[in-house]
Parts: C-alpha cells; structure tokens; sequence
C-alpha cells in the first residue's frame, strides 16, 4: 500500500476523531443546540465502526475521500460557529440547527451507502470463493487471493 494512502487514512482518522471530541465536549456546553448535537454524536458513534473498516482498508476512491474529508472538515467548523451564537438569537439557531441537521443526514447516508457497498462486495468476494472450491482449480485460487488481498 502506497505510503500516501496510508497518510490519508490516518489523516481522515484524526479529523473523524477530533469531530466526535468536539462535538462530546460542546454537546454538554451549548445548551441552544445540545439535542442536535447529541443526535450527531450518535451518529458518529454509530458510524464509527464502519469509518475505521473504511479507513483501515483503505481502498475507496481519492474521491469519496475527499468527500468525506469535507465533511468533517464542514462538521469540526460548524460545531465551533454553533459554539458562538448568542441563546437569544433565534435567527442564528434556526439557521444553524438546519445545518447540523443536514450535516448529520449526509454523514450517516455516505455510511449507509458505504455499509451497504461493503457487504454486498463481501457477498461478492464469498460467492467468487466458493465456486473456486467447487470448480477444485488451484490456479483460479491463486488468482482470488491476489485480487482480494489488495
């Protein structure tokens, strides 16, 4: 595995690690926005086997890395403005509380999709398996192990 696609993994690991820091510690301290910010915690929580699953084999496309790179680069800004806005501004926390919704809907539905890819490539990679058995052909063997290990 290319040294860069192991950077990028950790990278995506520190970002997602401090997005769910920062949205523990400022759940108990914004008040305006707890219930919301709480339902995003969740959210990461849940998801979280499957982000370390993603980012431990590292094989998605450089695109949908990016795109969840942004996410949480979008998550870690959002929860820090939410931090500022004033109780009585309720504009703000309209606005706000829209956007940390929003936040948490695009994350879980990029996992579930995630999820859904990976088990059904799971299947896939099964089912490939168990016909090599039956056909009893040792180079085909060999074959499914080299494309699977990468």
């Amino acid at each position: 595995m290319p040294l860069l696609e192991l950077i990028g993994g950790a990278a995506l690991g520190a970002v997602f690690g401090e997005l769910l820091k920062l949205v523990v510690d400022r759940t108990e301290q914004i008040a305006e926005f707890d219930t919301l910010l709480a339902r995003l915690e969740t959210t990461l929580k849940a998801i979280q086997p499957v982000f370390l699953k993603i980012t431990e084999l590292n094989n998605r496309p450089v695109e949908e890395r990016t795109t969840l790179r942004s996410l949480l680069d979008e998550g870690k800004e959002l929860v820090v403005k939410c931090s500022g806005i004033k109780s009585w501004d309720v504009k703000k926390k309209n606005k706000y509380s829209k956007k940390l919704i929003d936040l948490d809907i695009k994350l879980f539905r990029f996992f579930q999709i995630g999820a859904f890819e990976g088990i059904l490539t799971n299947m896939l990679h099964r089912v490939f398996f168990v016909r090599v058995l039956f056909q009893g052909s040792q180079s085909s063997l060999l074959v499914w192990i080299s494309i699977f290990q990468n």
